[in-house]
């Protein structure tokens, strides 16, 4: 990734070190309660961490289950609704 002054990184490391901090501060800023600013920045941080988005999962589920495609969007909503982070989903 390109960012600012040309600086060439990885998008993982300007989400971490740049992105996030800013986020942080942005949160900070509109009166979010601190304790809710770090939980929703952590799953962020998890998700980074992991390099596992719902797309990336729905991918890895299908090679896995070739052709199941409705079981796949049963098991993604079922785990939406229980509120588990995309970054921990297994298959």
């Amino acid at each position: 990734m390109v960012w600012f002054g040309n600086r060439k990184q990885r998008l993982a490391n300007l989400i971490e070190q740049e992105l996030l901090p800013r986020a942080g501060l942005g949160l900070d800023a509109l009166g979010i309660r601190n304790r809710d600013a770090l939980d929703y920045l952590g799953i962020v941080r998890r998700r980074v961490a992991s390099r596992q988005t719902g797309s990336q999962w729905q991918r890895r589920f299908i090679e896995a289950h070739p052709g199941q495609f409705g079981e796949m969007t049963r098991q993604y909503l079922q785990r939406q609704l229980g509120g588990e982070p995309v970054s921990s989903w297994g298959i």
